[in-house]
């Protein structure tokens, strides 16, 4: 028995010699074969909606737009459209902290060794995980780097290998 792979598109070729096909390999269907002479597949499929960053909050970070709420970040609107521009309306100082919490979507049920939530930089920040709930946030806090410019600061999760981001930038001021 075979496992197809996550992105694998399910194709299944039978052969005039009737051999069973070969598959890659991956956690989304089962497959078997009858043998060489049998000219049977068998095919069971589980489809599951991949975890993705929907949204990060930055809270207590309220900007003239939010009127005094935490800052959020959306990857798309109530119709699916992309949302928001992710640059944040304000600077986080040279060394100074900020916490993000990182909303999950279409999370496992139980997080498991293969699914993993983080934050990366491209300054040269520092994240640590604080806590994580099962409803589907993340909460880091990230340190900005000692040296002033700009920022590029990602909430990710990945799961059996697939990692998506939410970037958001930032200015790290002295």
């Amino acid at each position: 028995m075979k496992r197809l792979h996550p992105l694998a598109p399910l194709l299944v070729c039978l052969c005039a010699c009737g051999a069973p096909p070969a598959v890659p390999s991956g956690p989304l269907a089962d497959v078997t074969g009858a043998g060489p002479a049998g000219g049977q597949v068998d095919v069971q499929a589980t489809v599951a909606a991949r975890p993705y960053v929907a949204a990060v909050r930055l809270p207590g970070r309220a900007s003239s737009a939010t009127a005094g709420a935490d800052y959020t970040v959306w990857r798309t609107d109530a119709a699916g459209r992309p949302s928001d521009d992710p640059t944040l309306p304000f600077s986080v100082a040279a060394g100074g902290a900020l916490r993000l919490e990182a909303r999950i979507a279409n999370l496992p049920t139980a997080p498991d060794a293969g699914f993993t939530a983080w934050v990366e930089d491209d300054c040269g920040g520092l994240a640590t995980p604080v806590s994580w709930t099962e409803a589907g946030e993340a909460r880091f806090t990230w340190l900005a780097p000692p040296e002033a410019g700009p920022c590029l600061v990602s909430a990710a999760v990945s799961l059996d290998g697939v990692a998506d981001r939410l970037p958001l930038a930032l200015l790290v001021a002295e």
